[in-house]
């Protein structure tokens, strides 16, 4: 429950920058308590008060991803988020972080997507002040050591090498391949050795990590069984210190900020278009895509949603439905 409460509430304040002060909207059945605040860095946080959680949370979103890594070097932004969990200036010891949370009965994770990046995690409550205070110190002062960056590259690149045994991967880098040139979704978000083991990658990334986790562009929200003003002043006093601005490494250039694309920009060069794909396994798939006009402005309709239920839902009248009881498909997703 505490994990798909945070999930929901991060994902949906994606967009908060939007609102001033956004009005939180509860069942009446919820007997968990919600506070919106932003702190003085212009970092915003959600933050649930439940007595009755058996686990506590957090996570923050940062508005950043792999659509941002720079034209040379594919992955960077995945690489970057492995490198926050190794150490940092106040906890220098290697895994610190992981480890008090495995003490503690907890674990962390996180993933890169396109647009942002998501680390979160989950501890017992009476834990959760002090994972807040190692959990912060990816966002103030990571430690980005040398030999964590020649090591984390080869977990970057076992990663890579996991995913070229996976159709679906194989098949969403295949779609991303055939995007036109320019439009955000053509590039590699993963990483690997070949596009990441370079001369100057590390002043590479704290430049990148510079640039990119600035506190106006992030939102936490923090699940616990605390009341609000508690869960408030932990907010205020463990992510305040996360900077506006970073000054760039020593010899670094600023870097140039992604060129533009318009939101009618076509997302494929040649469509329609069909491809055959060899599998991996056996497998008997036919994946249909579509290039949509963004709909990030519409999360509360969630219009597409509504498209996948009507294409995807498994009740009467649904296309999935029609093709089953057919006999033209076994089932289906979207």
């Amino acid at each position: 429950m505490v994990s798909s409460v945070l999930s929901n509430f991060v994902l949906s304040n994606l967009f908060l920058s939007d609102v001033a002060k956004p009005n939180i909207v509860k069942s009446a059945s919820d007997r968990r308590e919600y506070r919106f605040v932003e702190l003085s860095n212009a970092l915003k946080a959600v933050l649930v008060s439940d007595s009755s959680a058996t686990l506590a949370a957090a996570a923050v979103d940062v508005r950043s991803g792999s659509a941002n890594d720079p034209e040379d070097v594919p992955g960077l932004a995945h690489f970057c988020e492995h490198m926050l969990f190794l150490a940092s200036v106040k906890y220098p010891v290697e895994q610190d972080y992981d480890a008090f949370l495995k003490r503690h009965g907890g674990f962390s994770n996180a993933f890169t997507a396109d647009s942002h990046t998501n680390f979160y995690f989950e501890v017992l409550p009476e834990s959760l002040r002090e994972a807040l205070d190692r959990f912060a110190q990816f966002f103030i002062a990571p430690l980005f050591s040398v030999g964590g960056v020649a090591r984390e590259m080869h977990a970057v690149d076992s990663e890579h090498a996991k995913n070229l045994q996976s159709d679906a991967w194989r098949l969403w880098q295949l779609g991303r391949s055939l995007a036109a040139a320019g439009h955000p979704h053509n590039h590699f978000g993963t990483g690997s050795l070949q596009t990441l083991n370079r001369t100057g990658v590390h002043s590479e990334l704290m430049r990148w990590y510079g640039d990119h986790y600035l506190s106006h562009t992030m939102t936490l929200a923090i699940v616990g069984a605390e009341d609000l003003d508690t869960l408030q002043s932990y907010a205020a006093d463990l992510f305040s210190a996360v900077p506006r601005s970073h000054p760039p490494p020593s010899g670094a250039a600023a870097a140039p900020p992604p060129p533009p694309v318009a939101p009618s920009a076509s997302l494929f060069a040649t469509a329609p278009a069909a491809f055959l794909v060899r599998p991996v396994r056996s497998l008997e798939l036919l994946r249909i895509m579509w290039s949509l006009p963004p709909v990030e402005s519409e999360y509360r309709s969630r219009p597409l949603r509504l498209v996948s239920r009507l294409l995807g839902g498994e009740s009467a009248g649904s296309l999935r439905s029609a093709l089953v009881r057919r006999g033209g498909v076994e089932g289906g997703t979207t």
